[in-house]
């Protein structure tokens, strides 16, 4: 019998952004409803985030959307500690930094870091020249589409590719050669021959993906993952059941997540992000 692992990748109910600023060409003033349309879709019905930034080593912004918890009808605020993911970024040049901490899946960590740091950044950004576009074959772009998962947090991405354009979600990509390609937000994607692929973001961040094949487990498949997982670190208890042919995970006091597969011994949790069943032989 296999030992198993669970482990959960989670996105943002707490976001901490420390911004500092010495260099020229550093917006100080950034306004708070600048920073507002950022976290707009937090609200009381929903997880969220707390964001605090510094100038200088001053405080000057401390602003929370959202809530802590649920359940419990728990406001966030500027002083939560919790989270599970985290992302860290810092612009050397310009002695800007930005930290932020994550837990609801819905959430793009990276994206709301680097769009509070572009306001901070203004001043100092130069016009992104537009990319000198090629021309790739349908059965070009067909041979990019598809699952592909991240090596180091399990998170998937999916590419598609839809009437001549190859797309991650909303996301254009547009291709400036036969293995490389520019987002409208400005990332770099590149893939190699072996099916592998990277993301590039302006401030050094490179995430590397592979290619994986979606996964459609059958009961008895599933069967293999029911059972309690305890994390002493977190100090909770998760049990997963199968149930209709399909897995549900619970905790106390009763909330219970169906799992959806993606690819192999991975899941969507829905609220609780990407989960990975770990198989110790």
């Amino acid at each position: 019998m296999n030992s198993r692992v669970l482990s959960f990748s989670f996105s943002l109910v707490f976001a901490l952004l420390s911004i500092e600023a010495r260099a020229q060409g550093v917006n100080g003033r950034v306004s708070e409803n600048q920073v507002d349309a950022i976290f707009a879709k937090y609200n009381t019905s929903t997880p969220g985030c707390s964001v605090a930034a510094s100038v200088d080593g001053q405080p000057v912004l401390q602003k929370a959307y959202g809530m802590a918890d649920l359940e419990h009808d728990v406001k966030n605020n500027s002083g939560a500690t919790a989270g599970y993911r985290a992302f860290l970024t810092r612009f050397p040049d310009q002695h800007v930094s930005v930290a932020v901490l994550c837990n609801v899946s819905t959430a793009q960590a990276e994206q709301y870091g680097h769009q509070v740091a572009d306001l901070f950044l203004a001043p100092s950004l130069k016009p992104a020249s537009p990319p000198k576009q090629v021309s790739l074959s349908a059965s070009d772009l067909d041979a990019k589409a598809g699952l592909y998962r991240e090596l180091t947090t399990g998170e998937a991405m999916t590419m598609v590719h839809d009437k001549g354009v190859l797309r991650i979600i909303t996301t254009t990509l547009v291709p400036v050669s036969p293995t490389k390609f520019v987002a409208n937000d400005g990332r770099i994607l590149e893939f190699d021959v072996t099916s592998r692929a990277k993301i590039s973001y302006s401030n050094g961040t490179v995430e590397s993906y592979e290619r994986v094949q979606p996964a459609n487990p059958t009961a008895q498949e599933l069967n293999a993952y029911v059972g309690s997982y305890t994390s002493d670190e977190a100090e909770v208890t998760m049990k997963v059941a199968l149930r209709n042919g399909a897995l549900e995970i619970s905790r106390r006091p009763n909330t219970t997540i169906k799992l959806t597969p993606i690819y192999a011994d991975t899941f969507n949790g829905g609220r609780l992000g990407t989960i990975r069943f770990h198989r110790n032989a």
